[in-house]
């Protein structure tokens, strides 16, 4: 009986040593230092966009990012440092920002091509000065897309389940993007990291299943 739960055992430790796929960045905001300010003298949003960024703190490479003030002046900011950066979005009055994430550097094409299909959720570490803003997520795949309803920023974490996005090819995403509102003279937002979450994997279930055999076996 020994001999059976220490193979069990060592079976059980070999899968998860495997674990489940890694968590996908999205966005770290480690890179692409970059400015952008909105007023409410143009009818159209300003934008900013850095293409050439590292795959593996920029997902496709290129982020476009995009601010409309309603009223006095919105402004979008990202430094970089040696330290963990955050983008920063503020306003001296009120308006939205988008966040733009297809793959394509100076055109509207939607280049992603990326497989989101064995990931669970999609996560964003966020801080706000206080509550009231919040962020809605779009995918778009190549013939359509789907919205996530508005979920509130505080400083934290907010989930997004793919779930939501039950009507859209995961397996055939083209373009991501996170909207913005409730900024304002009062209410700053940061963003320090957007990833996507896998879903677990087969074998870590197997492995749990291998763990609770093990120990009936022992009782």
């Amino acid at each position: 009986m020994k001999t059976t739960t220490a193979a069990t055992c060592a079976l059980l430790l070999t899968i998860l040593a495997g674990g489940p796929s890694a968590a996908l960045t999205i966005d770290d905001f480690e890179s692409g230092p970059f400015s952008v300010v909105d007023d409410t003298s143009s009818a159209s949003q300003t934008s900013a966009e850095q293409s050439g960024l590292p795959a593996s703190s920029v997902v496709g490479n290129v982020r476009l990012t995009t601010v409309g003030a309603s009223s006095g002046t919105f402004t979008a900011s990202l430094t970089t440092t040696p330290g963990d950066d955050s983008l920063v979005l503020s306003s001296t009055g009120s308006g939205t920002a988008n966040l733009f994430y297809d793959g394509s550097a100076g055109s509207a094409t939607r280049a992603l091509g990326l497989d989101l299909s064995a990931f669970s959720s999609i996560k964003l570490t966020t801080a706000a000065t206080a509550a009231g803003a919040s962020v809605r997520a779009y995918l778009y795949d190549s013939d359509s897309f789907q919205f996530s309803g508005l979920v509130p920023i505080g400083t934290g974490t907010v989930v997004i389940p793919l779930s939501l996005f039950n009507a859209t090819d995961l397996t055939d995403i083209q373009q991501i993007r996170f909207f913005v509102s409730g900024v304002n003279s009062t209410r700053t937002v940061s963003f320090a990291r957007i990833w996507a979450i896998p879903e677990p994997s087969t074998a870590l279930l197997l492995g749990a299943g291998l763990a609770g055999l093990a120990v009936r076996r022992r009782r």
